[in-house]
């Protein structure tokens, strides 16, 4: 078990939290507008999930790695 808790405190670097907030942040804003205009409704609708999911995912990355371990 602590060699779990090591490794996630090794992955958890700006580099990472940076990667996952832009994917999710791209996801949201870029993309989902994108298929918007080209009127592809249930694509939209799967790249917000996506990045909402990108941006609960790391949030919790960011809490656990930093906060409780």
């Amino acid at each position: 078990m602590s060699q779990i808790v090591h490794k996630i405190k090794d992955l958890s670097t700006l580099y990472i939290y940076m990667l996952i907030f832009g994917t999710a942040m791209f996801n949201l804003y870029i993309d989902s507008k994108q298929l918007k205009k080209k009127n592809l409704k249930r694509e939209e609708k799967i790249s917000r999930i996506i990045g909402y999911g990108y941006l609960i995912v790391g949030g919790a990355f960011l809490i656990l790695a930093n906060f409780i371990l």
